[in-house]
C-alpha cells in the first residue's frame, strides 16, 4: 500500500489553496489599505483558514479513531470465536467420543448379560454428559459476557468463586488492594489466562486445592495459578489451553511460564505494569 493511499486529498490541497487565496487577496484587496489595517485583515484571513483546516483535520482524525476501534473490536470478536471453537474441539468433541465409546461398551456388556459392568459404563457415560453440559454452559456464558471489560480484581474473585461451585476444588485467592492502570487488552489477557489455567485444573489436574494470586511490585504485575494435582510433563500435552495462554501472553508483551511435577502445576504470567497491546498504545482503564 502506497504512503498516500487512503489520505483525503483535501488535507493535501487545502493548505496550498489557503496560501494561494491569501496571497491573491492580499495583493488584490489590500494594496490601497494602510499597512496596519491590511496586516490585521490578512491575519484574520489566515486565522480563519487555519481554523477551517484544523476543524476538518480533527473531524477526519475522529473518524479514523472510531474506525480503528471498530476494527479492533471486530478482531477481538474473531479471536474469541477462535478460542471458543478450540475449546469446543478440545473438550466437547473429546467428551462425545468418550460417550460413544462408553455406550458401545455398555451395549457389549448387555449382549453378554453382564449387567453390573453395563451399569458401570452407563454411569461413566452419565458423568461424561454432566461434564459436557457444564462445558457447554461455560461456553455460552463466555459468549454472553465480557469479564475483561469489567474491573479486574472483582472479576478474578468471581472467577474463583464460580470455579469452586463447578468443581468443588477450593481456591486460595490472594489479590492486592489495588493495581496500576492497565489497558483493556492487558486486563483481558490476565483474566483469560486465569480462566484457561483454572479450566485445566478442573479438567486434568485431579487436584484437591488450587491457588489464584495476583501481585504488583517492582514495576511488574504477576499472575500465578497453581494446584496440588497430578501434574504433567510440559510439552507432552498439545491441548488448546496452553497455546491459547501463550498467545495471550505474547499479545501483550508478557512472559508465560509453566512448571509441573507430580506435586502439581504452576502457571505464571508476568507483565510490565505499563504493558499494552502492540495494537493499542492509547487505551487505559481502571484495573480496580
Amino acid at each position: 500500500m502506497g504512503p498516500t493511499r487512503g489520505i483525503p486529498w483535501p488535507l493535501i490541497a487545502l493548505p496550498a489553496l489557503l496560501v494561494f487565496a491569501f496571497e491573491f487577496w492580499r495583493h488584490a484587496l489590500f494594496d490601497g489599505v494602510p499597512e496596519p489595517w491590511g496586516t490585521f485583515a490578512a491575519a484574520l484571513i489566515a486565522a480563519g483558514g487555519s481554523y477551517l483546516y484544523y476543524r476538518y483535520s480533527v473531524l477526519l482524525i475522529e473518524r479514523l479513531v472510531v474506525s480503528l476501534h471498530e476494527e479492533k473490536a471486530g478482531q477481538a470478536v474473531m479471536e474469541e470465536r477462535d478460542r471458543i471453537a478450540g475449546q469446543l474441539h478440545d473438550s466437547l468433541a473429546q467428551t462425545l467420543f468418550f460417550l460413544n465409546a462408553e455406550l458401545e461398551r455398555a451395549n457389549a456388556h448387555l449382549e453378554r448379560g453382564d449387567l453390573e459392568s453395563a451399569a458401570r459404563s452407563i454411569s461413566e457415560a452419565r458423568e461424561g454428559i454432566a461434564f459436557a453440559h457444564q462445558d457447554l454452559r461455560e461456553t455460552i456464558a463466555a459468549l454472553r459476557r465480557s469479564e475483561w471489560d469489567k474491573p479486574l480484581l472483582p472479576s478474578l474473585r468471581n472467577l474463583a468463586t464460580n470455579f469452586y461451585r463447578q468443581s468443588g476444588i477450593e481456591v486460595d485467592v490472594s489479590l492486592p488492594q489495588s493495581l496500576p492502570d492497565l489497558a483493556p487488552p492487558v486486563r483481558r489477557a490476565i483474566y483469560r489466562v486465569a480462566q484457561e489455567a483454572l479450566t485445566n485444573v478442573r479438567k486434568h489436574a485431579h487436584a484437591s486445592r488450587a491457588r489464584l494470586a495476583l501481585e504488583s511490585e517492582q514495576g511488574e504485575v504477576r499472575l500465578v495459578i497453581s494446584d496440588d494435582g497430578s501434574g504433567f510433563r510440559p510439552g507432552s500435552e498439545p491441548g488448546f489451553g496452553i497455546p491459547e495462554m501463550e498467545r495471550l501472553a505474547a499479545g501483550v508483551g508478557g512472559r508465560l511460564e509453566i512448571t509441573s511435577s507430580g506435586g502439581g502445576t504452576e502457571v505464571s504470567l508476568t507483565l510490565p505494569a505499563g504493558a499494552r497491546s502492540p495494537a493499542d498504545s492509547t487505551g487505559k482503564g481502571p484495573a480496580h
